[in-house]
This record gives structure tokens, sequence and C-alpha cells, in this order.
């Protein structure tokens, strides 16, 4: 004999479309079949009457975006971000990292640029460092590079250097020797990842912010592991 069990996940959608029927069964069968007689009160039914079914109708029509909002957040996504060059939202996530920065770029010269300089506004990596954040990024290794991109390489690599001469083990960075797909900049608490489209400035492309406990990053936790003990 088998037995079959249906699964039923509870969520505020079901929640709230399960109050609105009962709510409005309970008015019905208190203005239609007049339970309450007194003349101050059944006005006020009915009138509660109409108004939940207003609002009922009204939540049936945004019912499935609430649905697809909750499924996105049990992904742990928490963001799409249409670009890569948003400095701000970036610089936000570095400043409340408490432990580590994972990171996958090309070459680095437009994060070394904008977080990886002495002065104010472009020192957030900096700051981490010195509050003992555990830096590693993963870069491209220039013998893949095509000539234009060379100098870009350079001026990133001689910015990590500084780095890696100051905070030594705090700071680290490798080359990958192979053509990467993904970008990834992870925290203990936030993992952003999007594709590489090597025909296309990699600002102008996508990305996903998620939760990093999210079952979606787990993939690219565990690449980031393995590319980082085979790149040098």
């Amino acid at each position: 004999m088998k037995l079959f069990k249906t699964k039923f996940e509870l969520t505020l959608s079901s929640i709230m479309l399960a109050l609105y029927i009962s709510s409005i069964i309970i008015f019905s069968i208190l203005y239609f079949l007049e339970i309450i007689k007194s003349p101050k009160i059944e006005p006020l039914i009915g009138g509660g009457l109409v108004s939940l079914i207003a609002v009922f109708i009204q939540f049936l029509m945004q019912y499935q975006d609430f649905k697809n909002n909750e499924k996105l957040t049990k992904s742990g996504v928490v963001n799409f971000l249409e670009r890569r060059d948003d400095k701000d939202y970036y610089e936000k996530i570095i400043k409340t990292t408490k432990e580590k920065l994972n990171l996958l770029f090309y070459t680095g010269k437009r994060f070394s640029e904008d977080f990886c300089q002495d002065f104010d506004g472009d020192n957030a990596i900096i700051e981490a460092l010195k509050k003992g954040v555990k830096i590693r990024l993963l870069l491209i290794d220039e013998s893949l590079l095509p000539d234009d991109e060379k100098d870009n390489f350079r001026i990133a690599e001689n910015n990590f250097k500084r780095l890696k001469i100051k905070y030594k083990d705090n700071f680290d960075y490798r080359y990958y020797k192979h053509i990467q797909t993904h970008n990834i900049f992870m925290n203990e608490s936030s993992a952003i990842i999007g594709p590489y489209f090597h025909k296309k400035k990699s600002k102008y492309s996508n990305s996903i912010h998620f939760k990093s406990n999210s079952p979606y990053v787990t993939d690219f936790i565990n690449f980031f592991e393995a590319e980082w003990e085979e790149c040098t």
C-alpha cells in the first residue's frame, strides 16, 4: 500500500488568500442570513462585505506577483542588476563585509581604480583590509589577453601588488589560464554573479545579487575554491 503525501507550503500569499476567502464567507453569512438584525450594525456588515470583495479582487490581480516574489525570496535572490558599474552598490557590500571577499574578475582594472586607491572615496578595499577582512582575487592571466587590454591588466596588477606588499596574507591574488564565463563578487552574506560576454564590456552586463546561503550559490563557492587551488 502506497501512502501519498501532498506537500503544502505555507506562504504569506496563501495565508492572505485564506483570510480573504474566510472573511468574505463570514460576512456573507452574517449579512444574507440576517443573523445580526441590528439596524445600526447591519449596514456596517454590508459595507464591510463590499469592501472585502473589492480588496479581494485587487489581491487576486496581484496574486501571481506575490507568489513570484516569494519564490525569488526563497531562492535567495536579493536584486537584479542591469549593469556592473554601480560603484555605490558594490561599495555598500564591501563596507558591510566582516570576514572575507572572494572575487573573480577579468583584468580587475575598474575594481582597482574604484576601490583600491589611497584616497577617500576610492579606498573601500583598503578600509576593509584595515579591519582584517581577508580578500582573494582571481584574474585572467596576461598571456590570454589581446594586446589592447594588456595596459589595463598592468594598471590593475600594479595596484594589487602594492596591496599585497602592504597587507601580506590578508590580500592575495592569482591568475587563471583559461577563459572564464562568470564574474563573481562574494562575501560571507552576499554573492553577485553574472556572465561574461567577451565581445561586450563587462560593465554593461547584468548580474544577480543572491544571499550567500542560496542553493544557487553553492556551486559558485565550490567553483571559486577549486579555481583558487589550481591557479598560481
